[in-house]
């Protein structure tokens, strides 16, 4: 080899050593670089989550679903998140697609109805905790959640009817007693409170 071929050679050899440490060569790095960046994401989503920064949690559990072994925990966290900053439409977006994705996730359902009560959807909410409820009739939450859902929609006929297949099922506890005095107030008003009768001494 001539001087000349060392010294081209010799350059070739330094410029592969270069590239190397600024891009190392092995066998799945970038994929490993990129899944420490989502990890990174949802690390930031639980830290914003932890000290009530919801938008800017669910911002970060969005950017982290772009992998896909954090993809359905982070949308959940989002919709979570956009739940508690009272997001109703980015939260139940995400719901949706969860669901759909796993239609017969119990949690998924229940979130979607209590959004969709809280979206103002009051009868699409009623109609999803109903078939909740005939499906798991020993879940006293789901049916407190459905009574009051109907004492909104003010079905106070069904309502009280729901209270009492409730007693029925679970007996008349604190729970309970406090949803049905809610359902009366809500059917027919505030109690009326009497004047007091005056004690003023008659001139």
């Amino acid at each position: 080899m001539t001087s000349k071929m060392k010294v081209i050679g010799l350059a070739i050899i330094l410029v592969g050593l270069l590239c190397s440490c600024k891009t190392p060569l092995v066998p799945g790095i970038t994929e490993i670089r990129i899944n420490n960046i989502y990890a990174e994401y949802f690390s930031l989503g639980e830290a914003y989550l932890k000290i009530g920064n919801y938008e800017k949690a669910a911002e970060f559990f969005e950017k982290a679903a772009g992998s896909k072994e954090h993809r359905v925990g982070a949308l959940y966290n989002a919709a979570r998140c956009y739940a508690f900053a009272e997001k109703w439409d980015e939260s139940f977006k995400i719901y949706d697609m969860l669901q759909k994705a796993d239609p017969e996730n119990r949690i998924l359902r229940e979130n979607r109805a209590y959004i969709l009560f809280r979206k103002g959807e009051i009868k699409k909410s009623k109609e999803l905790y109903s078939s909740m409820v005939a499906e798991n009739p020993d879940d006293k939450k789901l049916l407190q959640n459905y009574i009051n859902v109907l004492a909104e929609m003010k079905d106070f006929t069904e309502s009280e009817a729901q209270i009492e297949v409730y007693k029925s099922r679970f007996g008349e506890d604190e729970e309970i007693t406090k949803i049905a005095a809610d359902v009366k107030i809500a059917k027919e008003g505030p109690p009326k409170v009497e004047e007091e009768a005056s004690t003023e001494p008659a001139s």
